[in-house]
């Protein structure tokens, strides 16, 4: 359970048993290195301080150029990009999407979901 930084809001982050795995020595180095269980999970190296949006938008464009990935990419990329996937690839009603984002607007969501004009013409096309 954590707060959003921008709006406060109460959130419940779930994680998959391979994300569970993977983060367990990083929770260990950390525990090794005097962290409570409450302290920031991701932190910068050198001042091992909480990471900022900023150095996050920093790292996720840094890994998108190694990746060949050409365009503008910022830490919001990976949140938009995993609503697309949660909505199209595993058919997550925007509903649903809404309460993961934890949107208070559906017309937010709207906007993440990204749906695109040939999607409408598809579902058109099938209505006729």
């Amino acid at each position: 359970v954590n707060a959003e930084m921008k709006t406060r809001k109460r959130r419940i982050t779930n994680i998959n048993e391979q994300c569970t795995d993977i983060l367990q020595p990083l929770i260990r180095e950390r525990q090794r290195e005097g962290a409570k269980l409450d302290d920031p999970l991701f932190v910068a190296q050198r001042s091992k301080n909480r990471l900022t949006i900023v150095s996050l938008s920093r790292l996720w464009s840094h890994w998108c150029k190694l990746a060949g990935l050409e365009g503008t990419f910022a830490s919001h990329s990976g949140r938009k990009t995993k609503a697309y996937i949660m909505r199209v690839e595993d058919e997550m009603p925007i509903e649903v999407l809404m309460k993961v984002l934890n949107h208070s607007s559906p017309a937010m969501t709207l906007r993440y979901a990204s749906i695109q004009d040939d999607e409408c013409k598809q579902f058109y096309m099938r209505a006729l």
